[in-house]
């Protein structure tokens, strides 16, 4: 934590019941701490890679945001052809399923990592040896140009469905739901059972318009995984 930052927080530390108000969510000085805490770009920015949480990318996007975290996760377009009304429909999809860069200062002693721990949606942050690794600016900043300009393009992965997999429909009135698969069967028609209003639903699609959604993997030593919240 920086000079002025460490002032600040220093001026801050409250009796218990300020405490107490401040956790319940009605201190008055909570809004000074959060903005003590807010990541400050003014000597630069570092590119980092965080995993999220299973479907919550943009919950984790919304979260990092409202904690004043730089971040953005690349989409791309991909076209599809409906199974019934063989309608071309183009779709937008994450270019990296279930990663978002975050930018942090470039300074390391106002990196607050536990603030980004905090962040619904966040599942931890990609690193080795223990700590987070920075990945090369100017590429991440010319990724980001495309997806603004929207020059993405993402291609179709083949895949053969199998039960126990998880995928994610994308096309129809359950667009983005994950499921598991129960059935498939040599015509390409996949049964897949997903949560719809908390009730277990069976839906039968075709193999084409579903994707594989891939299990996050087990720790590694060469990951610097935080537990977070969902």
């Amino acid at each position: 934590m920086g000079m002025a930052q460490s002032e600040i927080l220093g001026e801050l530390v409250p009796a218990m019941s300020a405490q107490n108000a401040w956790l319940s969510g009605n201190g008055a000085w909570r809004g000074v701490v959060k903005r003590a805490l807010a990541p400050d770009y003014s000597e630069g920015r570092a590119w980092f890679v965080v995993r999220t949480n299973p479907g919550c990318e943009d919950r984790a996007l919304a979260t990092l945001g409202s904690a004043g975290y730089d971040a953005f996760l690349p989409k791309g377009k991909r076209e599809i052809v409906h199974h019934r009304t063989k309608a071309k429909i183009e779709r937008t999809f994450p270019l990296l399923v279930g990663y978002a860069f975050l930018a942090m200062p470039l300074d390391r002693r106002v990196q607050h990592w536990g603030v980004v721990r905090e962040c619904h949606g966040v599942h931890s942050v990609l690193g080795m040896g223990g700590a987070p690794l920075a990945l090369p600016g100017r590429e991440v900043e010319a990724l980001r140009l495309a997806d603004r300009q929207g020059r993405i393009r993402v291609a179709r992965a083949q895949w053969t469905a199998q039960k126990g997999q998880t995928a994610r429909v994308l096309a129809g009135p359950f667009f983005s739901f994950t499921g598991e698969i129960l059935d498939a069967d040599a015509q390409g028609s996949v049964t897949l059972l997903i949560n719809f209003l908390n009730k277990p639903t069976h839906l039968v699609l075709p193999v084409d318009e579903l994707e594989l959604v891939c299990e996050l993997p087990v720790q590694t030593e060469n990951e610097c995984l935080f537990s977070a919240a969902t």
